[in-house]
């Protein structure tokens, strides 16, 4: 004699019986007999029925998979080296709600400088990037 099962063993053996059953494909609908191809002529073509296709073989129109878009919107890249040292800061400080505001915040510091900014060389940058942490810890900010 078997033991009874539990319920849990029987709604168990159900969820595999149901897996099973959607697992096994579904024999398709059986394929169409082709027309007849009348025999071709002696100059080697066929005339057509109305409505026929020529046989040059099976001919299937098929639409082409769509290209994957990405999604419009901004996308701005930064280096492995800066986004690490963006991720620790927003891991300690929690300056950010999200990755958007925190793009945002980037982007409105970068239009406040002037342009051409980004070609000033090393030394200029130092000094521009000197002068703003400065300004911050005069204000409060560490």
């Amino acid at each position: 004699m078997s033991k009874p099962r539990t319920a849990a063993e029987q709604q168990i053996e159900l969820l595999r019986q149901m897996k099973d059953a959607r697992t096994k494909r579904r024999p398709g609908p059986a394929p169409s007999p082709r027309p007849a191809v009348p025999e071709p002529i002696a100059g080697g073509v066929a005339p057509l029925a109305e409505g026929a296709a020529p046989s040059g073989g099976a001919f299937e129109l098929m639409e082409a998979p769509k290209a994957r878009v990405k999604a419009a919107g901004p996308s701005l890249p930064v280096s492995r080296q800066n986004w690490q040292r963006l991720r620790a800061r927003q891991a300690e400080a929690k300056e950010f709600a999200n990755r958007r505001a925190m793009g945002d915040w980037a982007a409105e510091l970068l239009l406040a400088l002037p342009p051409q900014a980004s070609h000033l060389d090393r030394e200029a940058k130092e000094e521009l990037f000197k002068r703003l942490r400065e300004w911050a810890a005069a204000r409060g900010l560490r």
